[in-house]
């Protein structure tokens, strides 16, 4: 009988959907039918994909039938496919049919507010504890780096962690005393008796009335130290003074305080061994008696110990408190969320003997996708189904469980491998498949892999960790001319220790490096870093040099357009916000009071007078599209105001002349998508959509938003984000950023789940536990070493150490072609993760300056090309000049100004001049209606603009959806939405698409296309040509698309346009490419010209 339960581990590149997809269409040539299909993906893409994958496959082997009925499968997102049950068996589970389901921000605030309004009366009868153990602080401070932890925050995380546990307020009421008792036993001695601190402070009373004495003796130069010393003890007195003031009162004074006094007793006062002083060595003597007694008898302290009991009750119970708050809020208007769905339908399926019946009836195969990424509650929903459904294909890589911050348990899934492979469960007859091929990855980035992770994830077996590339692949590679992989390892040059700036510096420096390799484009390439902070220096550090990036960590109101959409705002808004009208001041150079400004301001003798400043600038010329705006502004939506304000400013043309611009285009449409989602969340909270509500939602955002689905063509750009956002993603070449300073968190403190202690494969949430340890004293050293030896801090340690292998993991398994480590010449996480067993032993992988390998502790080396990239620049560095997008602007540039002195050295085919004597144009030739009025003006230059990007887009090969959607996106893009909408720029690429079929028909369309060329004085022209077509034959027709609208078409192109089509021609003659047609299409009018050069006898000719 063949297996009912298959468990598929597929490693990093193994084909796992390719082999999802055929297991499910094998099945279906076996008789099921798809509606007979459960499959559940991570994301709702991932879902689209494998439905799609699935019904190409059966119409690749000629199912017709079965691909037509493919959309019968359920197949989803867990949280849809517990939604879709719970519909189907509402009235079994309790629920409405038509409940709502809350979306995850609505969740997120509804939820807030019920831990604040539970927090608040609970906070403020305990502010006195908060205060002594220093957990009154922000939930999100400004400088999280030493901040006071913060209760809420606390609860918020339990509350959160116990629900994807299936854990209920009863279990953190129950919880609290377990994890009192838990702490105590781990880090506590007995309580004391009776409450010392009033003996401490008069020790410490003692003491520093001593040593101010010996102070003022030593200033009057009588000893007993140098009269330099005693300016030191007096600073050290001043600070134990104010101490000494706070621990005076003991209903606020923090415990922290007088561990500060107990740290000397450990101090090189008391221990010549130990580093150095607590305070400086005259002091600490002072104080050693004090401190000694303070050392022994602070944990031991009766008032600490009911603290730290009554922090633990409270923040456990007060979670308690918000979830039955939170459950009040939900049930009264008739709501569930995402958690509730999964929740309640495991229950149903567990419970309902109706919806068992029907599941196990209509049913016949459950299908899940990255398995490991699943929550507790998902997996036991996933083990109830299964017991259900007769036949099960689970799908994962327990190596990629990244998302223990969601709650995943790898140790869960590691658990059911574990009992499949052992044949003790009751779910059927179960087969392990391991996929070992790897075809996604060339041998040398896998050599890397097989290399490092056998030792990072020694409990594994070997082959489901270690991969050799697919033969099928490689030969397809070599058949292709595909370049071979390599492995690269840089080496920042820096005059000192390497900062982050210079390590973002230096990865730059490299890219621009790689993009010189024949074929590479930054979309080729990734930088994978562990936080958005260095993501965003990485983001600079590309843009500084040119490189287009984009990814997570960039800030939509760091960039220069994203402040000045932000600051035209404040100020269409409201024109007494002055800061926002000095920054748009300071940010249009073509404002007349730019670079003056501060002079301007500083200049004004008073506030009357600063305020005439004010409105002089706003009377500025460039500044009259927000004055236009500012009166009618009232009546546009959201998204509306971004467009109108993106369009006041002029925005699309200005930054055609900044860096980077396919970059910068994309900021707006991530501050429109920005608006959009404004507008749905307060839409779906019955609020007011306001302007200035826009305002605060544009002031509050740091990163945009996920633009990935938004185009159908995404600009050519370098991918920065941390690793967790590249997981299912890959790319050709693949830059790891080493942290060369890692730290690893404490896990002393926090909200956990305790495991059972026996997993059971049918109940994988019965006999877990919450448990909630507070950051009291974290760094009083003999109470953090005793809980971090305790076995719940052992275990978690473990834990966090094994998701670091596994985000490492993900990390170097996502390059095709190239892996590039970047770093001081080692790995220190990896060195973390597989501790040396000597000493003196070297790290687990180093690579040095010149040499030519990546060499491995205790095993090989592997052939690298190794860089050392610059951590600081000259001025004069060179920047990468990036392949024109599509979606940027292109010639609509005038003849380029005189310059004096002789020849540029540079010069652009469109600033050549045109002369009647270079040729004739031919008349216009209609292919298409006419697109806009014959008026002109910038607005339609700028729709010229957008249907010239449309037209450079790989339209033969994008579907309608997709055709239209770029469509809609490059109207926003280039703020043309009043004049146009998308369907003109579709009729613009159909026309033309018609009229090549017609007159070229099985022509090749080359769009874009650079071209550089020297002229007979040395010059040299860089530009790009729009488009050629390479003719059946090898002829060459070359085409440029311009947005004249205008009545006298014929003269325009003589006047303008016959330079740059004789220097074009010059060119490609020069290449050996001589154009035979020479064309100017005019998508506004919808009509072609032909241009005829002349020859050097003065007869017309197409080319020369």
């Amino acid at each position: 009988m063949s297996p009912t339960f298959t468990l598929i581990n597929a490693s990093a590149g193994s084909g796992k959907t390719h082999t999802l997809t055929h297991e499910i269409a094998e099945r279906i040539a076996r008789g099921l039918d798809p509606s007979e299909l459960i499959a559940t993906t991570f994301t709702t893409k991932a879902a689209a994909e494998l439905r799609d994958r699935v019904r190409r496959t059966l119409l690749e082997r000629g199912q017709l039938e079965a691909a037509r009925g493919v959309d019968s499968a359920l197949i989803s997102t867990v949280n849809s496919v517990s939604g879709e049950l719970l519909r189907e068996f509402a009235l079994d589970a309790g629920i409405s049919p038509d409940v709502q389901v809350l979306d995850e921000d609505r969740q997120k605030a509804a939820f807030r507010a019920a831990i604040d309004e539970t927090a608040a009366l609970a906070g403020s009868r305990a502010a006195a504890l908060l205060a002594r153990t220093e957990h009154d602080g922000e939930e999100e401070p400004e400088m999280p780096f030493g901040a006071a932890p913060s209760w809420r925050a606390h609860v918020r995380q339990l509350a959160s962690r116990a629900r994807t546990n299936l854990l209920d307020e009863t279990a953190l009421r129950e919880g609290a005393e377990a994890a009192w008792e838990d702490y105590r036993e781990a880090a506590l001695p007995p309580a004391a008796a009776e409450d010392r601190r009033g003996a401490w402070l008069s020790a410490l009373d003692a003491a520093l009335t001593a040593l101010e004495a010996e102070q003022r003796s030593a200033e009057a130069g009588e000893g007993p130290f140098s009269v330099k010393t005693a300016g030191t003890v007096r600073r050290h007195l001043d600070a134990l003074e104010a101490l000494r003031r706070e621990v005076a009162d003991p209903v606020r004074a923090p415990w922290s305080r007088w561990a500060k006094l107990a740290a000397v007793a450990s101090a090189k006062a008391a221990d010549p061994e130990a580093k150095g002083y607590a305070y400086s060595k005259d002091v600490d003597h002072a104080l050693l008696g004090a401190a000694s007694t303070i050392a022994e008898e602070l944990l031991e302290n009766p008032v600490l110990q009911a603290d730290v009991r009554a922090l633990i009750t409270l923040v456990m119970e007060t979670a308690a408190d918000s979830l039955e708050a939170y459950r009040r809020y939900k049930d009264e208007l008739g709501l569930i969320d995402f958690i509730d769905q999964e929740v309640r339908t495991l229950a149903l399926v567990r419970d309902s003997a109706r919806a068992r019946e029907v599941i196990r009836s209509r049913f016949r195969l459950l299908a899940v996708d990255e398995f490991q990424d699943t929550s507790p509650v998902q997996l036991a929903l996933f083990l109830a189904l299964s017991e259900l459904v007769e036949d099960k294909i689970w799908v994962g890589d327990p190596k990629q469980a990244i998302y223990g911050f969601r709650d995943a348990d790898p140790a869960l899934m590691l658990g059911i491998i574990g009992e499949l492979d052992s044949g003790r469960t009751n779910l059927g007859a179960a087969a392990v498949r391991d996929l070992e091929h790897s075809w996604r990855s060339q041998q040398p980035v896998l050599d890397l892999v097989n290399e490092v992770f056998p030792q990072v994830f020694p409990e594994l077996p070997r082959h489901r960790v270690v991969m050799d590339a697919a033969e099928p692949a490689t030969a397809r590679r070599a058949a292709d001319g595909h370049r071979p992989g390599r492995l690269e390892a840089w080496l920042p040059q820096v005059p000192k220790r390497l900062t982050h700036g210079q390590h973002a510096t230096a990865v730059a420096d490299g890219i621009v490096e790689l993009l010189e390799d024949e074929g590479t484009c930054p979309a080729d390439i990734a930088v994978l870093v562990r936080s958005n902070r260095r993501a965003a220096e990485v983001v600079q550090a590309l843009s500084d040099r040119g490189v287009p990036a984009t990814g997570e960590g960039v800030g939509i109101l760091a960039s220069r357009e994203g402040r000045l959409v932000r600051a035209a705002l404040a100020v269409t808004l409201d024109l007494s916000d002055t800061l926002a009208l000095t920054e748009l001041v300071d940010q249009l150079p073509d404002h007349a009071a730019h670079g003056r400004w501060f002079e301007q301001l500083t200049a004004a003798p008073d506030r009357e007078a600063r305020r005439g400043v004010f409105a002089q600038w706003w009377q500025d010329p460039v500044l009259a599209g927000l004055r236009e705006l500012r009166e009618d502004c009232i009546s546009l939506t959201p998204v509306e105001m971004i467009t109108a304000l993106v369009d006041a400013l002029d925005l699309p043309e200005r930054i055609r002349a900044w860096s980077t611009p396919d970059q910068r285009l994309r900021t707006l449409d991530a501050l429109r998508k920005v608006a959009a989602q404004y507008a749905d969340r307060a839409r779906a909270d019955s609020a007011p959509i306001t302007l200035t509500g826009l305002r605060i939602e544009l002031d509050a955002v740091e990163h945009g938003p996920d633009l990935s689905g938004m185009a159908a063509t995404r600009p050519g750009a370098v991918w920065v984000g941390t690793i967790h956002g590249a997981k299912g993603l890959e790319w050709s070449h693949v830059v790891v950023m080493l942290d060369h300073s890692p730290t690893e968190r404490s896990q002393t403190a926090g909200a956990f789940v305790v495991p059972a202690p026996q997993l059971d494969v049918t109940a994988p949430l019965a006999g877990r536990s919450p448990r909630y340890w507070p950051g009291v004293l974290p760094r009083h050293a003999p109470l953090q070493d005793a809980l971090a030896d305790s076995a719940h801090a052992r275990r978690r340690a473990h834990a966090e150490q094994e998701e670091s292998g596994r985000l490492q993991y993900v990390a170097l398994t996502r390059a095709a072609d190239v892996t590039v480590l970047s770093g001081n010449g080692s790995a220190p996480v990896l060195d973390a993760l597989v501790p040396a067993a000597e000493a003196d032993a070297p790290p687990l992988l180093t690579w040095e300056a010149g040499g030519a390998a990546v060499h491995v502790r205790g095993g090989a080396s592997l052939p690298a090309q190794v860089r050392s990239p610059r951590g600081e620049l000259p001025p004069d560095a060179a920047t990468y000049r990036a392949r024109r997008s599509p979606l940027a602007a292109t010639d609509l540039t005038g003849p380029a100004p005189e310059r004096p002195g002789g020849p540029a050295a540079r010069f652009q085919a469109s600033g050549v001049a045109s002369a009647e004597e270079l040729g004739t144009v031919g008349a216009p030739r209609s292919i298409g209606r006419r697109l806009v009025p014959d008026t002109g003006g910038p607005q339609w230059e700028r729709v010229g603009e957008a249907i010239h990007a449309y037209l450079a887009l790989p339209l033969p090969h994008l579907t309608a959806v997709q055709r239209e959607a770029a469509a809609a996106r490059l109207v926003q893009r280039w703020a043309v939405s009043r004049a146009v909408d998308a369907a003109v720029l579709q009729e613009a690429g159909e026309a033309w698409a018609a009229f090549l079929a017609a007159e070229f028909p099985g022509a090749e369309e080359l769009t874009e296309q650079p071209i550089t060329w020297w002229n007979e004085e040395d010059q040299v022209m860089e530009g790009w040509i729009d488009t050629l077509l390479r003719l059946p034959g090898g002829e060459i027709v070359l085409v440029d698309h311009k947005s004249y609208p205008g009545s006298e078409p014929v003269r325009k192109v003589r006047e303008e346009y016959l330079g740059q089509m004789a220097t074009y021609a010059q060119a490609l003659t020069a290449a050996g490419v001589a154009p035979s047609r020479i064309l100017l299409h005019l998508p506004l009018r919808g009509e072609v010209l032909e241009v005829q050069l002349a020859a050097p006898d003065g007869e017309p000719a197409h080319a020369r």
